[in-house]
């Protein structure tokens, strides 16, 4: 055994160079052959030998299982590189031989199946040939529902977080089975990786897909005395949400409960009284979301989530059940005061609202946003330079907030107290005057000027906005 490892090692450390890499992808049979050594590892010796404590047998186990651990690393990497990619199609003999390890009970042919095939799954073409095809997703899902060893269950949910990608493979992935056993990963309070992980993956799998967001706010009992009646999937991650410290935890929540309120607002697959009536129900079943939608956009830790986050918020306003909801919201000053600042350039401390004599007679909403014809906008700029493309993400995040309370003020303007109503429109007057101020710029002195109103409105003050992302919350 020891001639063995030493053996394997030497080649595994000739492989941690590129220039070997590329030659072994080249070199026909190579890679089987490679593969055949992790699969004679186990065939050739116990992989369960009966150790007794301090046993030369222990050390024997050790060694071999770190040798299996540096062979899978060097596979992976190989699988990285875009030869690979086009040595091995998603449909050829090496592949076929990696998906049969999915079933493998051997953990390491498993987490390098994952790895390997994963890294194939790089473009929507070969995930839906991964789905529809090889029906890979199937082992998968049996993975997540019975593994427990954290690194296998990590490499399987990064290759299925791959497959969801594509549209046209989230329905598919719904059907299988898989809202039923990723509740299990999200409680695993011990393993937050996996947890975040597998939240993510619930997030890939909702966004736009009316099937799947049906998935996850399903009851989870269909019998009426039950407590799990009223409760839903969303429960248990608000439920998550409250009681982890974690703060990527908390925040891809954040980002799953709105992704699912954009396909309540935003959906075109179904009549407009039939959402209606679904956005209804949800929101109704579950009145606690505000907690997770204020987070998201109270946070200054991942300013392009915060901008996600207004712009459906903006969406929501735009309908009066989902309006209310927004409209409580406002009365958290941390969800406030960065709208404040965003439409007044100042803080909320140092905002002073204009005197108005007669609200019921002006009407700022219809003049401010008919005026602009804003309508909500994606927080997805062309790639740009940083200090542009703060500017340019302030500005969407600007336009999205006066839609806002536009919106706000049209369908709960009404039930507003009067000093509130007041406070909005002058909001939506003064921010409507800085979005024509960064326009008339913008056509006259090109992007990321700005001409501050003469009259009285307030100072603009741009915050800095990030361009890196979560390497998580991806």
């Amino acid at each position: 055994m020891d001639d063995y490892i030493a053996l394997v090692n030497t080649a595994v450390a000739y492989l941690g160079h590129e220039k070997f890499q590329k030659t072994l992808v080249k070199t026909p049979q190579a890679l089987d052959i490679t593969l055949a050594v992790l699969v004679d590892s186990y065939t050739r010796f116990d992989s369960h030998p009966s150790i007794g404590p301090s046993t030369p047998h222990e050390d024997d186990a050790k060694l071999l299982s770190q040798m299996r651990i540096n062979l899978n690393s060097a596979l992976s990497d190989i699988s990285a590189l875009p030869e690979f990619k086009e040595a091995c199609p998603v449909i050829s003999p090496f592949s076929s031989s990696l998906r049969r390890w999915l079933s493998s009970e051997q953990i390491q042919l498993q987490v390098c199946a994952c790895i390997m095939l994963g890294n194939l799954a790089r473009n929507n073409e070969a995930c839906e040939l991964f789905v529809y095809t090889a029906r890979v997703h199937l082992p998968l899902v049996s993975i997540l529902r019975d593994v427990n060893d954290s690194q296998l269950l990590h490499a399987a949910l990064g290759f299925l977080k791959n497959l969801a990608l594509p549209m046209k493979n989230k329905e598919v992935l719904g059907s299988s089975g898989i809202f039923e056993v990723l509740p299990r990963l999200w409680l695993l309070d011990i393993l937050q990786p996996i947890q975040l992980s597998s939240i993510s993956l619930s997030r890939q799998l909702v966004n736009g897909s009316m099937e799947n967001v049906e998935r996850v706010c399903a009851r989870l009992s269909t019998d009426e005395d039950s407590p799990a009646h009223e409760r839903s999937n969303i429960s248990l991650l608000i439920g998550l949400f409250d009681r982890t410290d974690v703060e990527p935890i908390k925040m891809e929540i954040s980002r799953l409960i709105t992704a699912v309120c954009r396909v309540f607002t935003a959906y075109k697959g179904r009549p407009a009284e039939e959402l209606n009536e679904t956005r209804r129900k949800f929101l109704l079943r579950h009145p606690d979301i505000g907690r997770p939608l204020s987070f998201m956009v109270s946070q200054n830790k991942w300013p392009i989530v915060r901008s996600e986050g207004w712009f459906v918020f903006a969406l929501m306003a735009r309908y009066p059940d989902s309006a209310q909801c927004i409209s409580d919201m406002m009365q958290d000053v941390t969800v406030f005061q960065p709208l404040v600042e965003m439409l007044t350039g100042k803080p909320l401390l140092e905002y002073k609202p204009a005197t108005t004599t007669n609200t019921s007679s002006s009407n700022p909403q219809s003049e401010s946003s008919g005026t602009l014809s804003l309508e909500p906008q994606t927080p997805d700029p062309e790639p740009v330079q940083p200090h542009a493309q703060a500017a340019e993400m302030a500005r969407l995040d600007r336009e999205n907030a006066l839609v806002l309370v536009s919106e706000l003020l049209k369908n709960r303007g009404k039930e507003m107290a009067v000093m509130r109503r007041t406070l909005f429109e002058d909001l939506l007057k003064g921010g409507g005057e800085l979005v024509m101020s960064y326009r008339q710029a913008k056509e006259e002195n090109g992007p990321g000027e700005w001409r501050v109103p003469d009259h009285g409105g307030a100072g603009l003050n741009l915050q800095e906005v990030a361009t890196e992302s979560m390497r998580e919350i991806s």
